[in-house]
């Protein structure tokens, strides 16, 4: 569990388990999701969304935070050292979902 300023804006938590860490993070907004989730694969030993090969994201409001979601990941997620081009990024599942209240994204 990944505890960030704010108190409770964000939660992240995971397992890892044979070199793979499988990650559940929620924020009250799509950048305080990623935020938590690129701090949780740093803190398990990785070096942040690049080491990230698979992420679903289930978003309260697809049609306004699924392009901000790409946008963040082609530009290099919150000061990434790089963006990714669509063929290198994770591959990517965007899903619209019920969250429970004051949050807007949920990723695995």
């Amino acid at each position: 569990d990944v505890p960030l300023p704010g108190g409770g804006a964000a939660r992240a938590e995971g397992v890892a388990a044979r070199g793979l860490l499988h990650f559940g993070a929620t924020g009250r907004t799509l950048r305080s999701a990623l935020r938590s989730s690129r701090d949780l694969v740093r803190k398990a030993g990785g070096q942040g969304f690049e080491d990230i090969v698979e992420c679903t994201a289930f978003l309260k409001d697809v049609a306004a935070d699924a392009p901000r979601l790409r946008d963040l990941l082609a530009r290099g997620l919150l000061g990434s050292s790089r963006g990714f081009a669509a063929a290198e990024g994770p591959a990517l599942s965007i899903v619209q979902a019920g969250l429970e209240p004051g949050k807007t994204a949920a990723l695995r």
